[in-house]
């Protein structure tokens, strides 16, 4: 026969965990909220948009977010399946994106010049632009026709540059 032993249970050990295994927990809400409220001090202002998208480069991890930050410069805020934004949060969109700009094409030029800059600046954000722009594409169907529009010059623009 066998007999059952139970082992001790050891109270109070600490159990330590190193750096590398501490994962962050990924918040794209918390990132678009960041972005937008950076977005706002620009007022407008591409020059401005660029410049503050090239620091926050530093500050904001470009390389976990970037297909989030794709969206909130296409779209104005997060996209979720079906083409809409997701309205969480106390300021789930900006007017400061491309489905909010003029619908020139002089105005879509001067837009496209942020993403160029940005891209070249972050030369790891080409392969997620590419990839987030498969998903905007799929999502075709739930932009207005005005949306749709901005969003076909603009492609037209980039395909000319990457």
């Amino acid at each position: 026969m066998s007999q059952k032993t139970e082992r001790p249970v050891l109270s109070g050990q600490r159990i330590k965990t190193r750096k590398r295994d501490e994962r962050e927990k990924y918040d794209p809400t918390g990132f678009r909220d960041a972005v937008i409220a950076g977005l706002e001090k620009t007022e407008g202002d591409l020059e401005q948009i660029s410049k503050y998208l090239d620091s926050a480069g530093n500050k904001l991890d470009y390389r976990r977010y970037g297909e989030v930050l794709f969206d909130i410069l296409i779209a104005g805020g997060l996209l979720v399946p079906g083409g809409s934004i997701s309205q969480d949060g106390e300021k789930p969109r900006t007017s400061y994106c491309i489905f909010d700009a003029p619908e020139s094409m002089e105005s879509m030029r001067n837009h496209e010049q942020v993403f160029v800059k940005l891209i070249r600046r972050y030369k790891y954000l080409e392969k997620m632009f590419e990839e987030e722009m498969g998903k905007v594409l799929l999502f075709v169907k739930g932009f207005t026709p005005s949306e749709r529009i901005k969003l076909a010059r603009m492609t037209a623009l980039w395909l000319g540059k990457f």
